[in-house]
């Protein structure tokens, strides 16, 4: 129960984050300016900081030794959403790489919505689907 407590801390942080990230986002589609530029990417840098270890965790342990355990409902829950949402870790990471300075956010507001929209939302997902389906487990 420790190990999915932590990893529940760590989506609601993530989330938290998320949530920041589109609010100071859309106030930068509005007005466009280097200041607001410099708040959007250093809180995408921390929710890249949190995301990484949190996929590290997640992908490469978790989610291996759920696959490999004994009970059929466990391993076939973490296999399918393995196989449905394993590649929003990536997905994540080639985002974060595109948009790591102010001023490529402030150049390219409404593309730099856009995109964070949809990553967020799958992110949004994965977390939704794992806190009430996979931990329970």
């Amino acid at each position: 129960m420790r190990v999915t407590q932590d990893f529940r801390g760590q989506h609601d942080a993530a989330m938290t984050l998320v949530d920041d990230i589109r609010l100071s986002s859309e106030l930068l589609c509005r007005s466009a300016d280097s200041e607001r530029a410099g708040i959007v990417a250093a809180q995408l840098g921390q929710l890249t900081d949190l995301l990484q270890l949190h996929f590290a965790l997640e992908d490469r342990l978790l989610y291996p030794a759920l696959m490999a355990a004994p009970d059929d409902l466990v391993s076939a829950t973490a296999r399918r959403f393995f196989d449905e949402m394993g590649d929003i870790g990536p997905a994540y990471t080639t985002f974060a790489a595109a948009w790591t300075s102010p001023a490529a956010i402030e150049r390219a507001p409404i593309r730099f919505h856009t995109q964070s929209e949809a990553i967020f939302t799958a992110l949004a997902t994965r977390i939704a689907h794992e806190d009430a389906e996979l931990y329970p487990l």
